[in-house]
């Protein structure tokens, strides 16, 4: 039985064409494989729309994937062709040919999809788009730098607030101590005394404290 090879595609003459399906698998296998890829950079690309890179990878792949296709659809119409007249076919062949148009129309789609995608994608300035997220990454360093500037003054008066409170304290404490010895029982009236003097005297509980105390000792 004599049989027909196009391409990778065989088709055998005058009777079985089991081996048509075999041969459709094998071209379609290096196209099955890039569309995985191109599926794995559209969900991507779906995180990342603005990925240089993978918009770059997205184009080669769509190129090799038009190559891939054109290449398996100039021998599906090669193979189709050296089938001969149509009307001259067992019912087999018949099968066959059907089989070989529908794969031509689906590969013709395929192709006019996948081009327009490209130019699309080709569409795109990838160095305005480098440039602009270069751009965005450059004022984002900036704010960043002016926030840990913030940070740093902020963090720098706080340490200054804590330290003037704590010595003030301090001070509080020791003016607060001279007048409990230089009182003694007497203490509690004039911690009240102290505690209001603001109010009363317009002074802080220490300035009260100073000024008792130097009058208790001279």
């Amino acid at each position: 039985m004599a049989s027909k090879n196009i391409k990778g595609i065989t088709i055998e003459i005058g009777g079985d064409t089991s081996k048509l399906q075999k041969s459709l698998n094998a071209v379609n296998a290096p196209i099955t494989k890039i569309n995985k890829e191109l599926k794995d950079l559209n969900q991507a690309l779906k995180l990342d729309p603005k990925n240089t890179e993978l918009l770059a990878q997205k184009q080669d792949v769509l190129k090799r994937n038009i190559s891939a296709t054109t290449d398996k659809l100039n021998a599906l119409k090669e193979a189709q062709k050296q089938m001969g007249s149509y009307s001259k076919l067992t019912d087999e062949q018949k099968a066959a040919y059907n089989r070989l148009s529908s794969e031509i129309a689906k590969s013709e789609d395929a192709l006019k999809s996948m081009n327009k995608e490209l130019k699309t994608s080709s569409g795109i300035d990838m160095s305005k788009l480098s440039e602009s997220l270069k751009k965005v990454g450059n004022v984002a360093l900036e704010v960043s730098k002016k926030m840990l500037q913030v940070s740093a003054a902020v963090g720098g008066a706080l340490a200054g607030i804590v330290a003037t409170g704590v010595k003030s304290y301090a001070e509080l404490e020791a003016a607060s101590k001279g007048s409990e010895r230089l009182f003694g029982e007497a203490f509690e009236d004039v911690k009240k005394n102290a505690s209001e003097a603001y109010k009363s005297l317009g002074l802080s509980a220490k300035e009260y404290y100073d000024q008792v105390n130097t009058y208790a000792v001279g």
